[in-house]
């Protein structure tokens, strides 16, 4: 993705959450993690709660990614508080407990 063209969709009048989706989809495709977690290090205000989670997951990719469990525990946990459907959360939270050894998943709800 060129650089700037999620922003400048943003100023062209796409909804922030959706071109912070897309462009975080990217970043975390193109493997620059630490941009993907600056990226998502503030959620777009008047984001939908299912977009929100979204973004929280992808941010929990990234922190696995990075190798910081714990933090990504915590993303995923919001997220799921949000949307206990968030498909970013749910797949983000399945990595999360192979990575860590930890078989068996805690119920959310």
């Amino acid at each position: 993705m060129p650089k700037g063209t999620s922003r400048q969709a943003i100023t062209f009048g796409l909804p922030r959450a959706t071109g912070q989706l897309t462009l975080v989809r990217a970043l975390l495709l193109q493997g620059d993690i630490e941009r993907a977690l600056t990226e998502t290090s503030t959620l777009p205000e008047g984001a939908s709660a299912s977009d929100r989670a979204t973004l929280l997951g992808l941010r929990a990719q990234a922190l696995i990614l990075n190798a910081d469990s714990a933090q990504a525990r915590t993303a995923l946990d919001k997220a799921l508080a949000l949307d206990d459907k968030a498909t970013t959360a749910l797949v983000g939270m399945a990595v999360l407990h192979l990575v860590t050894g930890n078989s068996t998943p805690r119920a959310h709800g």
